[in-house]
């Protein structure tokens, strides 16, 4: 199983949706009314932006990655749940540590770049936690991305 650089860039469009969605609105509300989010409303604004989101899953992230879940954890972990349709578990060893070794450093590379990222690591202290499982929901690895990864 070749694991796909698709997959990290449609995760990537994901979390600037949820970047956007819980700060930039906030940005233009705090110009107009001269208030910025708590954190309280940073998780309620995230956790209402992932029961949305979670009506429309699961989803093809690409041909071996299905985004099955997001949820919040207070007050600040972002989770995405997703399955390697093509994976089972224990059929390649080395899955859970390729997972972390080759999908982490571009995951974190990604997120610490991109400036409504480093926007959500600022303000809320929150991180990302990419959680994978194969293709009969077992566990085999997860990558997390904090604000301390990005020099924040």
């Amino acid at each position: 199983m070749a694991i796909s650089r698709r997959a990290d860039r449609a995760l990537l469009i994901i979390v600037a949706v949820v970047v956007f969605a819980v700060f930039q609105w906030p940005k233009y509300s705090a110009q107009l009314f001269g208030t910025e989010p708590s954190r309280d409303d940073v998780f309620r604004r995230l956790s209402r932006y992932s029961s949305e989101r979670n009506k429309t899953l699961p989803v093809m992230v690409d041909s071996e990655t299905e985004l099955t879940g997001i949820s919040v954890n207070y007050p600040n972990s972002v989770i995405y749940k997703q399955r390697l349709v093509n994976a089972i578990a224990g059929e390649q060893a080395d899955l859970p540590t390729r997972i972390v070794e080759e999908i982490g450093p571009r995951v974190r590379t990604q997120l610490c770049s991109t400036p409504d990222s480093l926007e959500l690591f600022k303000k809320s202290g929150a991180s990302f936690r990419y959680v994978y499982y194969d293709r009969h929901l077992t566990y085999l690895a997860e990558v997390e991305v904090s604000p301390r990864d990005c020099g924040l």
